[in-house]
């Protein structure tokens, strides 16, 4: 047939997109974009609908052992809570709105002020990064200044922007974005710990220290059965250049 016909295309629609946030009715809040769950309220408010209740501060040691000791729901929770990096908290942010920048539909009675992060500065491990909610940046405080919290736990897709931590024997000194940042913020025996990954950084390491550097864990830094942590870089004295690292 050779017959010619008008032609008419079409798409399908979203009458009903799934909602980002979801509320799980449990002090907690899953995000689907990201797959991060999050404590609903301050640390201090009740965990009931509207986040009744003073929220409290803590300085930026003290956020990190709240996280960690964190149990919610109350009865039968979830005991991996941690406190978010920066890019994180900043995955909360809505730039649309202000006072606060952040849907308080989903977290009600979000203080308007700053939350703390677990990211250090880079080159200054006495400083980390915090989330003002009340007009959206990120800015840096030193970690005994006494902030606000939200803790999270890593969702599917794992921590954003989270690769690379630096431990200070059992002590979590900060979570860095490449190994060079965690390196510069390192003291002599401290440990970098790196996710699975490939690193095409180059790294002149040139600092009288030594530190070892880990690699293959999972996004949760636990160990990676497809990956191995047994392979140690201990860096000393001089310079090292480390060109398309690969810690799997």
């Amino acid at each position: 047939m050779n017959d010619e016909w008008s032609v008419r295309c079409v798409r399908g629609t979203e009458n009903n997109p799934a909602p980002r946030f979801v509320a799980n009715g449990n002090g907690t809040v899953t995000d689907n974009k990201t797959g991060l769950m999050w404590q609903k309220c301050t640390h201090g408010q009740n965990h009931d609908a509207t986040c009744t209740g003073t929220a409290s501060t803590y300085t930026w040691s003290q956020a990190l052992s709240y996280c960690k000791g964190l149990l919610l729901p109350s009865t039968n929770g979830y005991q991996d809570w941690r406190l978010p990096n920066v890019k994180e908290l900043e995955s909360l942010t809505d730039y649309t709105i202000d006072s606060p920048t952040i849907d308080i539909t989903i977290f009600p009675n979000t203080i308007l002020a700053d939350y703390w992060s677990s990211t250090t500065v880079a080159g200054y491990p006495n400083q980390a990064w915090a989330l003002d909610f009340f007009i959206g940046p990120a800015e840096v405080y030193t970690k005994p200044s006494s902030y606000y919290v939200r803790c999270v736990r890593t969702g599917p897709l794992g921590p954003l922007d989270n690769l690379v931590r630096l431990m200070r024997g059992e002590s979590l000194v900060g979570n860095y974005p490449t190994i060079k940042d965690a390196y510069t913020a390192a003291i002599d025996g401290d440990v970098i710990e790196a996710q699975a990954l490939d690193s095409a950084e180059i790294l002149t390491l040139s600092r009288d220290i030594t530190v070892e550097i880990k690699g293959g864990y999972n996004r949760d830094f636990t160990s990676n059965p497809d990956a191995t942590t047994a392979a140690i870089l201990i860096i000393g004295s001089g310079t090292v250049t480390v060109e398309n690292m690969i810690l799997r």
